[in-house]
């Protein structure tokens, strides 16, 4: 547990918890008794080797001349779909990449993300959506 020193007293500043003392009877601010209610639980997660992760991944919808929609990943390389509408190429390309993950994992390979922020080109739609692999 670490102590600073302030004007009004003492912070007593821990893992869980901050109190500012008072520095005549070590009561927390306003003389009250300190509270005895129990502290809340940390929560720890769990993964489970084979259990599907959620992954949140940008998605480009570019409407096709002759009709449709493409759509495109541009945070996975290679994860490319396309659609009648615009709901079925978002659902064909989280499919895509939901694919893509699980062929890199089966392979026992990093998924090659890429972390630059590619601006969605003009007449372009952008989206973002959750994919479970």
């Amino acid at each position: 547990m670490t102590k600073e020193q302030t004007a009004t007293g003492t912070i007593d500043r821990s893992a869980s918890n901050v109190v500012l003392r008072n520095a005549n009877r070590g009561l927390p601010r306003g003389g009250s008794k300190p509270s005895l209610k129990p502290r809340a639980k940390r929560l720890s997660w769990t993964f489970f080797e084979d259990a599907p992760r959620p992954h949140r991944v940008r998605v480009f919808l570019e409407p096709e001349p002759e009709g449709g929609y493409s759509a495109t990943c541009p945070d996975l390389p290679g994860a490319i779909s396309q659609g009648a509408t615009e709901a079925e190429a978002i659902g064909r390309i989280g499919d895509a990449v939901a694919g893509l993950i699980r062929a890199y994992a089966d392979e026992g390979q990093d998924v090659p993300w890429t972390c630059d922020e590619i601006p969605a080109p003009d007449g372009v739609l952008e989206s973002r959506i959750v994919v479970s692999a």
